[in-house]
C-alpha cells in the first residue's frame, strides 16, 4: 500500500519538476520577440527562411521545456511576412519593420480590431 502511494505521488509531482523555472519565477511572462541574431544562424546579417525556420523551431522547444504553454504560436509571423520585399532574405530593418507591423496588428486584435468593428469603433 505505501509503495502504491509513494508511486502515486510520484506521478502526480513528474508535471511540476518539468516546469521549476515557471513554478519559481510565478506566473511566466510573455516571451520577448526572437531578436535580428537570434534569427542569423551563421551572422551574416541577413536571415534565410532556413535560418529562421530553424531559430523559431530552436525557440520553440526551449520555451517548451521551459514550461511555457504554446499559445499564440498560430500567430506568430512567417518568413513571407519578415521577408518585405521578397527577396528570399531579410535584412536587419526588415525584420524591424516586419516585428513592428506585427506588434501593431496584435494590439489591434487585443482592443477588438477586425472582431466586429469598423475603424470608427462601430459595429459593421
Amino acid at each position: 500500500m505505501l509503495r502504491k502511494a509513494l508511486i502515486l505521488t510520484t506521478l502526480s509531482t513528474c508535471p511540476l519538476a518539468a516546469t521549476p523555472m515557471v513554478l519559481a519565477q510565478g506566473k511566466p511572462q510573455m516571451p520577448k520577440p526572437m531578436s535580428f541574431e537570434e534569427a542569423d544562424q551563421n551572422g551574416n546579417g541577413t536571415i534565410t527562411e532556413d535560418e529562421f525556420f530553424q531559430a523559431r523551431a530552436e525557440r520553440l522547444a526551449q520555451r517548451s521545456e521551459q514550461g511555457y504553454r504554446m499559445r499564440m504560436v498560430s500567430r506568430a509571423p512567417d518568413f513571407d511576412d519578415l521577408d518585405l520585399d521578397g527577396d528570399g532574405s531579410v535584412g536587419p530593418d526588415e525584420f524591424e519593420q516586419a516585428q513592428s507591423r506585427h506588434r501593431q496588428e496584435m494590439g489591434e486584435r487585443r482592443m477588438g480590431g477586425g472582431m466586429g468593428r469598423d475603424k470608427s469603433g462601430g459595429s459593421s
